[in-house]
């Protein structure tokens, strides 16, 4: 058995080698409260991503908040992002689309997008074929996919594709730079 550092009163404990290893939480005393049955859990918090023939979601105590039906499971930012109700999100994959879930198990954002990242203003860019549009964190279409692609700057500026030319966007898509370039290099100090 091997284990990680405690951290938040919680480390990862692993039993079993090579392709018998499997993955587990325990508490300061030594409480089980993730069983050493997963064959991938990553560093403890309230919520753990848990992988095996599948990944989905568990809460501290073993509680199943997401079936381990997922390609991946992936936590959204360094920070724990709120929306409603101060529901962490998670990013999903399943059969090369992506979507986004809160830890009450809510998929908020259909599992059906090409990709999904950050984009201004807590709105999501989201591609679907080959047009990009903002969504809500709540699922909500704040943007119809009008663009090729969309990429949010440092600066909360966007530039945009559309028909093979770019152009830039203030974070509500206003288009600030009209899209007649072939290509724009920021630059950062």
């Amino acid at each position: 058995t091997d284990m990680s550092d405690f951290y938040g009163g919680y480390a990862r404990v692993t039993t079993g080698t090579g392709d018998n290893r499997k993955y587990g939480i325990i508490d300061t005393l030594g409480r089980e409260v993730v069983k050493a049955e997963y064959n991938y859990i990553p560093y403890p918090d309230r919520y753990v991503t848990v992988c095996n023939n599948g990944c989905g979601l568990v809460e501290l105590r073993n509680r199943t908040v997401l079936p381990l039906i997922y390609d991946n499971v992936i936590r959204y930012g360094n920070n724990w992002n709120s929306v409603k109700n101060n529901d962490r999100l998670y990013y999903v994959t399943k059969g090369g689309k992506t979507g986004m879930a809160d830890t009450t198990g809510k998929i908020v954002i259909p599992v059906i997008y090409d990709r999904l990242e950050p984009g201004p203003k807590g709105a999501f860019i989201y591609v679907l074929g080959n047009k990009a549009g903002l969504i809500s964190a709540n699922g909500k279409i704040v943007m119809q996919p009008i663009y090729n692609d969309i990429r949010l700057l440092e600066n909360g500026f966007c530039l945009v594709w559309l028909n093979g030319k770019c152009g830039l966007a203030n974070a509500r898509l206003k288009e600030v730079v009209p899209l007649i370039y072939d290509q724009i290099d920021p630059i950062m100090p």
